[in-house]
């Protein structure tokens, strides 16, 4: 599993198991049953640990999943709002790259709302969050164990979010500073016939998307601006 992915604490559930163990081995009845009450009682708690297993690899596919899907519908956006066709402009409602990481977040909670995420937050090229405690319950003979488990994710983000806020912090740079954008800006660029400027930012991190069929897309950030009309210095 990805290291930036949930991490699993294995250790914990190893070490969950060998005091129950032990537990189970001190309170067991004494008698010819006892030792059929100890191998059938480890037997669940190896099952309570696999469940723990399965159900954190589960919840890792779903935000996985769920960044990619994001990604996908940040990008088909540049970003800003539906209505931008894909242009930034500084100071508006709906175009202002300034709300890019909040639009990114609120795409992202809306992916996950299904999910019993508690917290969630971004931290360069990955979202940080954490869910609800896992409960993992065995009652069995003269055994009650109750398991809560602290979830916390470190999910990367299948886009290079640090080079695209950097790039919008540069341009709005030039732009406050009155420089040619052609010029100031190093980054690769088209220009249309009316002066607006067209950057993509390659991605070279394919993400997950579901149709008929699993498949994997190379999704690019592309955004337009217009030096002329780019909302800085309109005030």
């Amino acid at each position: 599993m990805n290291k930036k992915g949930i991490f699993l604490p294995i250790f914990s559930l190893v070490m969950f198991i060998i005091l129950v163990t032990i537990f189970v081995f001190v309170s067991s009845s004494q008698g010819v049953n006892e030792n059929k009450a100890f191998g059938s009682n480890q037997y669940d708690l190896i099952s309570l640990k696999n469940d723990a297993n399965e159900d954190l690899f589960n919840l890792n596919q779903v935000v996985k999943y769920s960044l990619h899907k994001t990604v996908k519908e940040f990008s088909e956006n540049s970003g800003v709002g539906e209505n931008c066709d894909g242009k930034w402009e500084f100071n508006s409602v709906d175009c202002d790259p300034e709300n890019l990481e909040k639009n990114l977040l609120e795409l992202v909670g809306n992916n996950l709302k299904n999910y019993d995420i508690e917290t969630y937050e971004l931290s360069d090229d990955n979202v940080l969050g954490s869910v609800k405690d896992f409960v993992y319950e065995l009652d069995k003979d003269e055994i009650y164990v109750k398991y809560e488990m602290d979830v916390n994710f470190n999910q990367e983000i299948p886009l290079d979010i640090v080079k695209i806020l950097n790039l919008r912090g540069k341009i709005k740079e030039c732009l406050e500073n009155k420089e040619d954008l052609k010029n100031c800006v190093n980054e690769d660029f088209t220009e249309d016939s009316l002066g607006i400027l067209h950057y993509t930012i390659e991605n070279n991190k394919s993400i997950m998307m579901f149709t008929d069929k699993l498949d994997y897309e190379n999704i690019a950030f592309e955004f337009n601006i217009d030096p002329k009309n780019s909302g800085v210095n309109i005030f």
